[in-house]
């Protein structure tokens, strides 16, 4: 179809802007970003609960004011996030597709809890499992999903992971159990179950165009880790065999289950895994 004017300009020049922002993200998400992962390694030195997914500075702690002068304070619109990498990510909106490992961690008897321990105990709960959940996620390398509820999402991708994503997120996964208290002898203060799953997707930065943007991620893969942790019972990480064939984890002593999960026409196999 013939493109001529004003119009062909504009949709050429939209085509070169999504071409090299896809290139920048693959590049972070893929392969890594030298710079990044020095500043990465600098800041996460620095002690604090919570800190910037993407370039580990503090948002607390004795670090936090110091980033608050200099444009990386803890941003409004996206609480993952500091000001400053906020602004790269408007700069550059779209993403790319990437293989990833995801943990998705949810309470279990959200309802009945809050009925019972009232709204005012419970929102204190739930905004102690974010600090908890953010920083073990976080510390392990993950990018943090949407807080939504009662649940945490971490998305693992090789060029800020590592090359061990898929390790990290099962490592995180049962991090997690333990920091909430699922190893102690009175049991967890919150009760959680979680979904871990290793496959592709498109991970990215959405939003509407002059408005307010997150950080997300796309696919059938991150469907199933979100089902997964549907299925886990309280103090259980569900592993897909996918991820645990892929880092050569061996569940031969493991309880195995057969899942029968929504939108998948087979059953689906997990592994079983609980903090010892």
């Amino acid at each position: 179809m013939r493109r001529v004017g004003s119009t062909a300009i504009a949709i050429d020049a939209w085509s070169s802007a999504v071409t090299e922002n896809e290139e920048i993200w693959h590049q972070l998400f893929v392969e890594g970003n030298a710079v990044l992962d020095k500043g990465r390694a600098l800041l996460g030195k620095i002690p604090a609960e919570s800190r910037c997914m993407f370039c580990h500075g503090p948002f607390d702690g004795v670090g936090g004011p110091l980033m608050s002068m200099i444009g990386r304070g803890q941003s409004n619109q996206q609480p993952h996030v500091c000001k400053s990498c906020v602004k790269q990510g408007d700069r550059h909106p779209g993403g790319t597709h990437v293989d990833i490992a995801t943990v998705f961690a949810d309470m279990r008897g959200s309802t009945p809890t809050a009925e019972r321990i009232g709204d005012r105990a419970f929102r204190e709960l739930i905004n102690r499992f974010y600090r908890t959940s953010s920083r073990v996620l976080v510390d392990a390398g993950a990018l943090l999903g949407r807080l939504a509820g009662d649940q945490a999402i971490g998305y693992f991708v090789p060029g800020m992971a590592g090359a061990d994503y898929a390790r990290a997120a099962l490592d995180s996964a049962v991090e997690l159990l333990r920091a909430t208290g699922h190893t102690d002898e009175d049991g967890p203060w919150i009760p959680l179950g979680v979904g871990v799953h290793a496959g592709n997707a498109y991970v990215g930065v959405l939003g509407e165009h002059g408005g307010s943007k997150e950080m997300t991620a796309l696919g059938d893969d991150i469907n199933v880790g979100a089902r997964l942790a549907d299925n886990a019972g309280v103090g259980e990480v569900l592993a897909s065999l996918q991820l645990t064939k892929r880092i050569g984890l061996d569940t031969t002593g493991l309880e195995h289950r057969e899942l029968r999960l929504k939108g998948k026409a087979t059953p689906f196999e997990v592994a079983v895994i609980r903090p010892a």
